[in-house]
């Protein structure tokens, strides 16, 4: 039997590596479509129903969890692809779901491929809950950033942070206690960690969470956040900046 495969990823090499790999795979396919375009992903299941679906997970216009949500009914199996190992993993991990991490490998693909396989042959229905997956993945609120240090390590709620601001190598925490935490890993790791949608790079120095901002100052293109903190707004960035947070307040 051949398994039909759609492919969405908004990196056209990752999707050729994923194509390539899937080539030298134990496990007979066919790649129906792929696409760079999440928003069109959603088209392309509806329109072949395959069996198996590469899916990258942060994508710019639509992360991969909010292109399964507007999927009335997943009749598929997932493999979820992505470059970090953040949250997002924990959540495809804690509901047993099947994950590959770029850049992928033949021996990685072939190895789902052939789970899926072994369920569709036995008849057996996804043990996976996508939507509690989804929901798991999607909630910022549940989510903890682990913080090591000399002593061990502390768990802080992701919604608790204000902004973090970038201190050479280091990263420091601003949280909505009061407290600052000074953390020795840089603030595009701790960017890629977090990876939510209501955290924005406002400048190359500072991470800030949408729900905290108090006021924008057009002038001096500043941020006020919550506790009075000043953020400088990349000007770049500025109709960026407007858009997330429309976005976020009117979710």
């Amino acid at each position: 039997m051949k398994l039909g495969v759609v492919i969405i990823d908004d990196e056209k090499h990752a999707i050729e590596a994923i194509e390539n790999s899937i080539k030298l795979s134990q496990v007979k396919c066919e790649v129906l479509a792929v696409t760079t375009n999440p928003l069109e992903g959603i088209g392309l299941i509806l329109k072949y129903s395959p069996q198996v679906v590469f899916l990258d997970i942060e994508m710019p216009e639509l992360t991969g969890f909010e292109l399964l949500e507007s999927i009335p009914e997943i009749k598929f199996e997932i493999i979820f692809a992505t470059a970090y190992e953040n949250y997002a993993i924990q959540a495809i991990k804690n509901n047993a779901a099947d994950y590959i991490l770029k850049p992928v490998s033949v021996s990685e693909i072939n190895d789902a491929l052939l789970k899926v396989k072994h369920k569709i042959l036995n008849n057996k229905e996804s043990s996976v809950d996508y939507k509690k997956l989804i929901n798991e993945a999607g909630n910022p609120d549940d989510r903890k950033l682990k913080i090591n240090s000399s002593a061990g390590f502390e768990l802080i709620n992701i919604n608790d942070i204000i902004f973090i601001e970038a201190q050479s190598m280091y990263s420091e925490i601003n949280l909505k206690c009061g407290e600052n935490m000074l953390i020795t890993k840089p603030l595009k790791h701790i960017e890629n960690q977090i990876n939510s949608s209501v955290f924005f790079r406002a400048h190359r120095s500072f991470l800030i969470n949408i729900q905290y901002v108090k006021r924008y100052d057009s002038d001096k293109n500043q941020i006020v956040m919550s506790n009075n903190s000043t953020v400088q707004l990349a000007r770049r960035r500025k109709e960026e900046f407007k858009n997330v947070l429309e976005k976020v307040l009117n979710k």
